[in-house]
């Protein structure tokens, strides 16, 4: 006697996939949305880091010039620019002013201050020089130092200056050759208070944005 199996149902059941369940215009959107939010908060830290990176880059730039006007003012400072100029430090331009104010020495002991004193070269003659450079108003800066005072691009770069340490020979002998350096260099190292190393620095206005002049806090030449 022949057994008959019964039909096999494999044709009857629908095929897996076809369960699954569409993405709705809903769902769709929601995707959207969160890879705008995504897409906008990487933007936004993209160029906040190209933005400190640019401050940093133009602080630098300050920075270097800041030093090199030191140096320049260690050589000579007679071969410093007018500072109604301004200085260029690559795609940048930067305004920049001096000041020098003295310094006092005050000895560990007392008898070092009594046997000083009885000695005719004084130490009076150090002095305290500061540097100021700043982003000027052509590069997105400030035009004075009273507005570079609160930005973020405003390098201060002080150094206390002996007048009468020369610091290579050919300072020694562009000195020897200048008179008036030279006067200048013998009232520094007696501190003649009649010499123009006693005198105040004199500065020059300095044109501001507008075209006018305002009185620079640091002089040049």
């Amino acid at each position: 006697m022949r057994t008959q199996h019964p039909q096999s149902s494999r044709g009857l059941i629908a095929p897996r996939g076809a369960l699954r369940r569409g993405i709705t215009f809903l769902e769709v959107m929601l995707a959207v949305a969160l890879l705008a939010l995504v897409t906008a908060m990487i933007m936004v830290a993209i160029n906040t880091m190209m933005a400190a990176q640019i401050v940093q880059r133009q602080r630098l730039g300050a920075a270097e010039l800041a030093n090199g006007m030191i140096l320049t003012y260690l050589d000579d400072k007679q071969k410093l620019p007018s500072s109604s100029s301004m200085l260029n430090y690559g795609r940048d331009l930067y305004r920049w002013s001096y000041t020098e104010q003295p310094a006092t020495l005050k000895p560990a002991r007392e008898e070092q201050l009594t046997a000083r004193g009885n000695s005719s070269i004084s130490l009076n003659r150090i002095k305290s020089v500061t540097f100021h450079v700043w982003l000027s108003e052509k590069s997105g800066g400030v035009s004075t130092l009273d507005e570079a005072a609160g930005s973020s691009v405003h390098m201060a770069l002080s150094r206390i200056v002996d007048p009468v340490a020369l610091r290579n020979p050919d300072a020694i002998e562009r000195m020897l050759k200048d008179p008036k350096a030279y006067q200048e260099f013998i009232a520094n190292f007696t501190n003649n208070p009649g010499s123009p190393a006693g005198r105040p620095v004199q500065t020059k206005p300095a044109p501001d944005s507008r075209g006018k002049g305002k009185p620079a806090p640091g002089g040049g030449k």
